[in-house]
């Protein structure tokens, strides 16, 4: 009962309150998510802030050599983060006990006496969370999907962890400069299951900027959104003294900077608006284009 009340606290709101107002000790969380939508990041980042308070933390990478976490690192600002290269699970789970929180990159990436894959990875699955409990290490594990968008392997990890986690691209994520990316907790022993939207910028996750979005809710077609942005921002445009609006206005008007920057991208390459510079500014401005 008392480990139940002693979280491992980041100090990010967005995080902490995300998993059940910390993280558990003993609990095992995976992670999963395509390629580009953060993951090493995201738990780099969550490892950094556990360890300005003092937590001891490891990230065992079986995917990225040192010399590109350490580049991925710098780029994020994460410093005081211990990590390895090592897939021989039997060697990190020696490790485990010293840690208050250790990430393992990936469950795919993991080898052990068995040579059948599915063995493997039941081995490798229990060994972990086993370890977590017995030594109360938090450990998260970094799993690969499938093209279907599936968790890559059998029914095991998803049924043996304490949270299972996905991050998800938001559609216009290529077109963006920061990348919208949506935070989905499907299983929670210890805390909530919930839907977020974070902003992914090149350097990390910005958890400032973060959106909640009901379980229940439903996205409208993307025909209908751009229809409902276009007249907000006419709106917007009608209130103004010479029609001119910038990004930062059009984002508060729709809740969604990175959305903002996608409907405005479209809207100027379909020749509804156009950049215009507005004097005493030397920010870029939209305006409509006046109909000939």
């Amino acid at each position: 009962t008392y480990t139940f009340y002693r979280r491992l606290k980041t100090a990010i709101d967005v995080v902490d309150s995300a998993f059940g107002q910390g993280f558990l000790p003993s609990s095992t969380v995976v992670l999963s998510g395509e390629p580009g939508t953060g993951k090493t990041t995201f738990l780099l980042q969550i490892l950094e802030s556990l360890s300005i308070r003092k937590y001891k933390v490891g990230y065992v990478s079986g995917e990225e050599c040192m010399e590109l976490l350490k580049v991925n690192c710098d780029r994020i600002g994460v410093k005081n983060i211990m990590a390895c290269n090592e897939t021989n699970i039997d060697i990190i789970l020696k490790q485990i006990p010293e840690f208050d929180a250790v990430v393992i990159d990936s469950l795919q990436s993991l080898n052990s006496r068995n040579d059948q894959s599915t063995e493997n990875e039941k081995y490798c699955v229990e060994q972990i969370c086993a370890a977590a409990k017995a030594h109360q290490t938090t450990v998260f594990i970094i799993t690969h999907i499938t093209k279907s968008g599936k968790m890559k392997g059998s029914t095991l990890l998803p049924h043996s962890v304490d949270v299972v986690c996905n991050l998800k691209r938001h559609e216009d994520f290529d077109e963006l400069e920061d990348k919208t990316v949506t935070l989905n907790i499907t299983k929670n022993r210890f805390g909530p299951t919930l839907i977020k939207e974070l902003n992914f910028t090149a350097r990390g996750y910005d958890w400032t900027t973060v959106k909640d979005i009901p379980a229940e809710s439903t996205v409208a077609p993307k025909s209908q959104r751009i229809k409902q942005e276009t007249s907000t921002i006419k709106q917007l445009a009608e209130s103004l003294r010479d029609g001119k609006f910038s990004i930062d206005e059009v984002s508060k008007e729709i809740s969604n900077k990175p959305r903002a920057y996608y409907v405005l991208n479209k809207l100027t390459k379909d020749g509804i608006l156009e950049k215009v510079a507005k004097s005493g500014t030397s920010k870029m401005h939209y305006q409509f284009k006046s109909k000939k």
